[in-house]
């Protein structure tokens, strides 16, 4: 299809005009699901390359960051930075978890609801976690472990004023989030240093914090996370050892008891605990081999493999974004990076089903706004805001569209003043969201005569998103 461009005369004193864009069709946007801000709960992996939120499921592939929603697939969000962590967390504290990662050392989220990536903050960053740190706050602060000069610092992260508070530690190269003392509102962090013991970290709630451990008797722990499998009072730490099965820790905030699984006797490449039938909850382990099965452990029950006939994954994550009373796994094989797949049994899955890009289409370019040809008059106003009701595009084609603004066209009645272009989203009859300001214009440096002028929108071309249905117009002022 081919939007419309209606030549309507919407004049100001200097100025009628339009936007010239680009859309790229094929892009499934996930969205905010609104019936899951999921903004307390937090899943984690032990791999820390794979993550889920209330808006889908996220993973990196090639250092790339992939997006699912659950149903559909989406091309790739994060591009151009090697991308090494990844992870859910309401660091904005706007309600909604906004996706964070690690790309070439640096912290940066990406805020689905004004669809802003922020940043990068810190430097040498080698892990990342999140959950619940400041008593006084219920924003999601995301906990990074920096290994800069092989110090292995632990640090907290303040989505609010995007700054770092230093907690402490020595040679810490691996963090996970636990809710191991349910009692105190907060969360806690196991931390493995160089050496593979676990430490156990709790904060105090007014920014600091204190150590004990080391945890277990041993120093062959390679990974870990937190899940209340075996009992009411608490998380349990469920640890990755190295040429061992799988150990949990009971009691981890007081007497650690450790508790051996049993089950195979390799190197467990990921772990992740959840509840996939709402009866009984399992822990999931991801065995090691030229196989790589996913493997489920219950009280009393024991290993077995779940669910059956499958084999061949890299990572996986469980997590519960769609509001039913049951979790999911998402998991990506070895040699499909690019993919993932889902099993939910809620959803009447049998088996790991391949999420795909949905199909449809949309338009190549369009004009936002009317053309830029002369106006029959001026308005001889000499400030005004003009939102442009009439020559408006909406996405019709089926599925989402990114799209760039690329340039601003106008036509110039006096060479006099200035003019700035903006973009924003239609929400209904005289109810906008300015999504973009673009480069102001400025009389006798950008423009010395009258007629038609092109000029780039802004510094750099402005991208969005938009859903079926959503509609953009083009605005200007020239106050």
């Amino acid at each position: 299809m081919s939007p419309s461009s209606l030549a309507l005369c919407v004049t100001l004193d200097t100025v009628m005009g339009a936007l010239f864009m680009k859309l790229l069709p094929r892009l499934f946007f996930l969205g905010l699901l609104a019936a899951s801000s999921d903004a307390t709960t937090i899943y984690e992996s032990s791999r820390h390359d794979i993550a889920v939120g209330s808006w889908g499921v996220a993973w990196i592939s090639g250092g790339e960051v992939m997006l699912s929603n659950g149903i559909n697939t989406s091309a790739p969000l994060v591009t151009g930075v090697n991308v090494t962590k990844v992870i859910g967390a309401d660091v904005t504290g706007d309600g909604q978890q906004e996706l964070c990662y690690v790309a070439s050392g640096g912290l940066y989220y990406y805020n689905f609801a004004t669809q802003i990536t922020s940043g990068p903050f810190g430097a040498s960053i080698s892990d990342i976690s999140a959950g619940k740190f400041l008593s006084s706050s219920t924003r999601d602060l995301v906990m990074v472990s920096n290994s800069a000069g092989g110090t292995g610092e632990l640090l907290a992260f303040n989505g609010g004023t995007n700054s770092f508070t230093a907690l402490g530690g020595g040679a810490i190269r691996y963090i996970a989030r636990g809710n191991f003392a349910p009692t105190n509102g907060l969360d806690e962090w196991v931390v493995i240093n160089t050496a593979n013991q676990p430490f156990f970290y709790t904060p105090n709630g007014t920014g600091g914090g204190a150590y004990t451990g080391p945890l277990g008797g041993a120093a062959d722990y390679a990974a870990a996370v937190g899940g209340d499998i075996t009992t009411p009072l608490g998380e349990e730490m469920w640890v990755q050892r190295t040429g061992q099965s799988i150990t949990y820790l009971e009691g981890v905030s007081g007497a650690q008891v450790n508790v051996g699984t049993g089950g195979v006797g390799t190197v467990q490449v990921a772990l992740a605990t959840g509840n996939l039938d709402g009866g009984q909850a399992e822990g999931f382990v991801l065995g090691a081999g030229a196989s790589n099965v996913l493997y489920r452990w219950r009280v009393g029950i024991g290993f077995d493999v779940f669910p059956a006939g499958n084999a061949g994954w890299s990572t996986f994550i469980v997590g519960n974004f769609d509001g039913d009373s049951a979790d999911e796994i998402f998991a990506v094989k070895a040699n499909e990076p690019g993919a993932v797949y889902r099993y939910d049994p809620g959803r009447g899955d049998s088996g790991f089903t391949l999420i795909v890009q949905p199909n449809g289409d949309g338009p190549s370019s369009a004009l936002l706004g009317n053309t830029n040809a002369s106006a029959p008059t001026l308005d001889g106003y000499s400030a005004i805001l003009i939102v442009n009701e009439s020559d408006t595009y909406t996405n019709n084609s089926g599925v989402a569209e990114r799209i760039t603004v690329n340039n601003f066209d106008v036509f110039i009645g006096a060479v006099r003043g200035r003019v700035t272009p903006f973009v924003a989203r239609v929400l209904g009859d005289n109810s906008f969201t300015v999504l973009a300001i673009g480069t102001t214009r400025v009389s006798g440096v950008d423009y010395t005569t009258t007629g038609s002028k092109s000029y780039p929108f802004a510094a750099a071309p402005f991208v969005v998103t938009m859903n079926p249905g959503e509609k953009l117009a083009f605005g200007y002022t020239d106050a």
